[in-house]
């Protein structure tokens, strides 16, 4: 393609939004790059609209597979998606390209923890909540602080929803104003969540977000949707001048040990880390009848079942198992798969 047509295409395709932004600031956004924490349908919905908007880069991380009950209130998943236990983040990426070609979109099949959440937002630009619980935020929130990364909050539950831009030391941090949280499962599988709830509080967050982006304008306001009575309201909130994470740089969530073995917060699942370092051979495992229906995506991931259970295999030796919240019978799964597939 020649630089003409480049530039050419690049004029047609963002035309309308160059009328209100201008070329300067959709370059910006061209070379912006974002880290989405979670793929449901929060983060499917960001991740979507950032890729129309043209964002050059977009990182999306989700260590689940996408399901029938994602399908209603998700704009990008299909019911292809679900039939094949498509993992959410590689669904994610395979639509975003047919959406915008021209993105460069990363999908990590894992779960977010302090092992490698540093690594997963270290080179970006914005880091946007796409999580389902406040465990994940609090850790999400420490890790921005400690990199000096902003990022956006975001929480949607029944016909309600609130979000908030985050700027280490401009604004106020995630636990200036939620200073604790109430322990508690995933709020959608405990208290639901209306489509419209959902999309009208993206669509805040978004604003906010690209404004961060092509403006360096910094919003220190905690936006709280009330999508039943459409209603958007607004609350200014303050730096806490004894905030542990943000003024005295506490990382609890950061410093907490590795579990091996855990239970995943709302999910009926089990995660399992291996203590040290290995490397599954995939060609092994998809002949060794082990798992049934196994599927391979990306030559990284694995999805199947094993005795009944559903079981997501990450090449470096994760696993997760879903429908069960039995460590012991999580580990026997577990011996099962990896032994003799080792490399």
């Amino acid at each position: 393609m020649s630089i003409r047509k480049g530039v050419a295409d690049f004029i047609e395709r963002y035309s309308r939004q160059l009328l209100v932004i201008g070329i300067e600031k959709q370059l910006k956004l061209s070379s912006s790059r974002i880290a989405i924490i979670g793929c449901g349908a929060t983060g499917s919905s960001v991740a979507e609209a950032l890729a129309r908007a043209g964002v050059g880069f977009i990182r999306i991380v989700d260590r689940d597979v996408v399901e029938m009950n994602n399908i209603h209130r998700t704009h990008l998943f299909k019911e292809e998606d679900a039939l094949k236990r498509m993992p959410k983040a590689i669904a994610c990426r395979k639509h975003l390209k047919e959406i915008n070609s021209n993105a460069e979109v990363e999908a990590i099949v894992d779960d977010v923890d302090a092992d490698n959440i540093q690594d997963i937002i270290g080179d970006v630009d914005l880091v946007i909540d796409g999580t389902d619980n406040m465990d994940t935020r609090y850790l999400i929130n420490e890790a921005c602080v400690k990199l000096g990364k902003p990022w956006v909050m975001i929480g949607v539950e029944r016909w309600y929803g609130n979000t908030k831009l985050i700027v280490p030391e401009k604004t106020a941090c995630l636990k200036c104003f939620i200073p604790r949280a109430r322990t508690r499962e995933n709020v959608c599988e405990i208290l639901g969540v209306m489509p419209i709830a959902i999309n009208l509080t993206v669509s805040v967050a978004l604003s906010i977000a690209i404004r961060y982006l092509i403006e360096n304008e910094v919003d220190e306001y905690l936006y709280i949707v009330d999508a039943y009575e459409a209603i958007i309201e607004k609350a200014y909130v303050r730096r806490n001048s004894s905030c542990p994470v943000c003024i005295h740089k506490q990382f609890d969530f950061l410093r907490r040990e590795r579990e091996n073995v855990k239970i995943l917060c709302g999910a009926k699942a089990v995660k399992i880390v291996p203590e040290n370092r290995i490397e599954l051979d995939f060609a092994k495992l998809t002949n060794s009848n082990i798992v049934k229906n196994l599927m391979v995506f990306d030559d990284n991931v694995a999805y199947g079942v094993v005795d009944g259970f559903e079981v997501m295999i990450l090449r470096n030796g994760k696993l997760f198992v879903k429908g069960t919240t039995d460590k012991s019978c999580a580990l026997e799964l577990y011996k099962k798969i990896v032994n003799g597939v080792t490399k």
